[in-house]
């Protein structure tokens, strides 16, 4: 697995992955809430709920609210899941591998959501239901899979904290051959100490703040 070289070439699509990250936890605290009360078969069809997209016993009963926006977060997972393969997927197109795993991602998500229909059409056998708890999981570590590579990277100190050392150019009258070192101003709290290693010409030094010539 090769990362990308720019850091910043996936910062947007970064963001939407962990919401999407964000939203799937939500989708699966819902469906362990449908589970333990029993409201998966409150709408004995799929994908409409009685007939409708939006059904009235979905905002006056508990069961039929927690299985209906069930149903509506897992549409808005795959749909950030779709937006997030187009997106990065167009970006990472030479690393194969990057796409792959958005497309499995995809994948996961649509089978996801058939098992789940399926078993509410069949009156929720264990089968479909194991399995789709058992894809909810996969799906997670999946998406979390995906935040790595798109993650944007820290911000390196070193250049802002290492002390320039530089040795006198030859013939400026300097009567000592030792390489000139900066004297930083006094620390205070808005300045931190210089680093506790520095180079002065061939030589290498711990003295702290930095007095090495």
């Amino acid at each position: 697995m090769e990362l990308p070289a720019d850091p910043t070439r996936y910062a947007r699509q970064h963001r939407l992955a962990l919401a999407m990250v964000c939203t799937t936890l939500v989708l699966i605290a819902f469906g362990a809430m449908v589970t333990s009360t029993g409201s998966g078969m409150a709408f004995a069809d799929w994908p409409r709920a009685d007939g409708e997209w939006m059904p009235e016993r979905a905002l006056s009963t508990l069961d039929g609210f927690l299985e209906h926006f069930h149903r509506i977060i897992a549409a808005i997972v795959g749909l950030m899941m779709l937006i997030l393969l187009v997106w990065a997927g167009r970006a990472a197109a030479d690393q194969p591998w990057l796409r792959r795993l958005l497309i499995g991602g995809l994948a996961l998500v649509v089978t996801q959501g058939l098992f789940g229909g399926i078993g509410v059409l069949l009156e929720l056998p264990v089968f479909t239901s194991a399995t789709h708890g058992v894809l909810a999981q996969v799906t997670l570590a999946t998406f979390t899979v995906i935040l790595f590579p798109c993650r944007p990277a820290a911000p390196s100190r070193r250049s802002s904290t290492r002390t320039s050392c530089a040795r006198p150019a030859s013939g400026s009258g300097s009567v000592s051959s030792r390489s000139s070192c900066r004297r930083p101003s006094a620390p205070s709290r808005a300045t931190p100490w210089c680093p506790t290693t520095t180079r002065c010409g061939a030589t290498w030094s711990t003295r702290s703040p930095c007095s090495c010539c």
